[in-house]
């Protein structure tokens, strides 16, 4: 009973961080992110190279000197390449 008990909370917290809005900064350089969702405003610094998760569902992700994006859905993905940002794709496999 207790392995199922430890499985289903291991599929649980796989699956919270599975529906959250990401932010992937593929620059070279980190960028200032000021994410506002609903009335809470958050500003972080994002090393290059670095992903992490913005918001849990709706939000406007503003990048200082690039610009802003609206994440719509908890499952968007978003990426900063090249001095933009733009919705990340997934490759073709």
């Amino acid at each position: 009973m207790n392995k199922i008990v430890i499985a289903l909370g291991i599929v649980l917290l796989s699956t919270t961080s599975a529906f959250a809005v990401e932010l992937e900064n593929r620059d070279s350089q980190p960028h200032k992110v000021t994410i506002t969702e609903g009335e809470n405003t958050e500003e972080i610094d994002l090393a290059a190279g670095a992903s992490q998760t913005v918001c849990e569902s709706t939000c406007q992700i503003d990048v200082e000197g690039i610009g802003s994006i609206n994440a719509t859905t908890p499952e968007d993905s978003f990426v900063i390449e090249e001095g933009k940002i733009s919705v990340a794709t997934v490759p073709n496999i």
